[in-house]
């Protein structure tokens, strides 16, 4: 979450705004949010969850949405390329063999702590136990998460081949249990996740999904999603009226809410993944959206792809706009697609070390050696 106000301040690339507080957890992602709008870490109220709504500095504008990272581990299927929560049963997966496979089994496991590998800008967060197809000096291995270590090589998934990628940083991804999904994958027990190669039947983190929401009465027992409760009654306990309830698997959407409830700012921008509006989850987007009406907003949203507002990354996402009615002259329209002739092969190096890919004949007899020690099936 970010809430700005109008400024003067010409330190900023952007004119006319102020950063007055955002909330985050990671320290990485903390930085960069420093570096981009020219404050210090202070301005960083961290949980969102902790923050006291009544006790903000004045804002009118606040933007919000999922984490943009993960906001869903990206799975490679026979189809194309789909969020791990959108797999299915019978869904065909890339394995670490360059063959599809069935899916077997899918879906959320609950809510854990994650965490996060980087390799050469490739990035994916999962549970500390998840393993990880890794090529060492005495050879190639499935090796768990928590025992990698910063240099260790990981392979990866191109979009047309198999190579190297060296790990260059590894962190914390969430302070607190996130919910997380796994598959499990027929005769080749792996799929290729945000570009790396990965072991199957583990968990990956995709914030943002409401199934995992839940507010617990702490004196009855009572569990409840609270984006199903009207916020008059939100904190009582439907089934007993006790306010002491625990809000550790909350939602940030409610959060969201509860922060422009208080201090009602005159606009704001939310995002999420687009399966927010899909069969599944659209009746507690449509709450979501009455909410914001009760409160005083005109809202519009609209599903946009990244790639035909000149980005070259095929990445769908809802975008949610609020006015309050007093300030809106009913005008706002969402921009129209263009081509600005951009292409991936424009981003992309020219010249790449060696050391980063793997060739076909390598790949090949690193898997015909992992069958023959018996660390792969065949």
């Amino acid at each position: 979450m970010v809430l700005n106000e109008k400024s003067n301040n010409e330190n900023f690339v952007l004119s006319g705004y102020e950063l007055v507080h955002f909330c985050e957890l990671d320290k990485y992602a903390t930085q960069s949010y420093c570096a981009v709008h020219g404050v210090d870490e202070s301005k960083n109220l961290g949980d969102i969850t902790k923050v006291d709504e009544n006790n903000l500095k004045p804002f009118n504008m606040i933007c919000g949405g999922s984490p943009c990272f993960p906001a869903g581990t990206i799975v490679v299927t026979s189809t194309g390329r789909k969020p791990i929560e959108e797999i299915e049963v019978g869904d065909l997966v890339l394995t670490h063999k360059g063959r599809y496979q069935k899916v077997l089994k899918s879906g959320q496991t609950g809510c854990k702590r994650v965490y996060s590998v980087t390799a050469d800008g490739m990035s994916v967060y999962a549970t500390w136990n998840h393993k990880f197809l890794v090529e060492r000096p005495r050879g190639i291995d499935w090796i768990a998460f928590s025992d990698l270590r910063l240099g260790d090589w990981l392979w990866v998934y191109d979009d047309f081949s198999f190579l190297n990628k060296q790990i260059t940083a590894m962190r914390c991804g969430s302070e607190e249990a996130v919910p997380v999904y796994d598959l499990t994958v027929e005769k080749d027990h792996s799929f290729i996740a945000n570009g790396f190669v990965v072991h199957n039947c583990q968990d990956f983190s995709i914030a943002g999904r409401q199934e995992g929401v839940k507010w617990v009465c702490k004196d009855c027992g009572e569990e409840y999603n609270p984006l199903t409760v009207h916020h008059s009654k939100r904190d009582c306990c439907p089934k007993c009226g006790s306010k002491n309830i625990d809000k550790t698997r909350s939602s940030l959407l409610v959060e969201w809410l509860r922060i422009i409830k208080a201090n009602k700012p005159v606009w704001g921008i939310y995002e999420n993944v687009k399966n927010i509006v899909g069969k599944r989850f659209k009746d507690a987007f449509d709450m979501f959206i009455e909410e914001l009406h009760e409160y005083g907003y005109n809202t519009y949203w609209k599903v946009l792809n990244s790639k035909d507002y000149g980005i070259p990354q095929n990445r769908e996402r809802l975008y949610l706009i609020i006015i309050l009615k007093e300030f809106d002259n009913g005008k706002f329209e969402f921009p129209e697609p263009f081509d600005n002739g951009i292409r991936l092969k424009d981003m992309l190096e020219d010249e790449v070390d060696e050391k980063y890919y793997v060739t076909s004949d390598k790949a090949t007899a690193l898997i015909s050696q992992l069958v023959y020690e018996g660390k792969i099936p065949e």
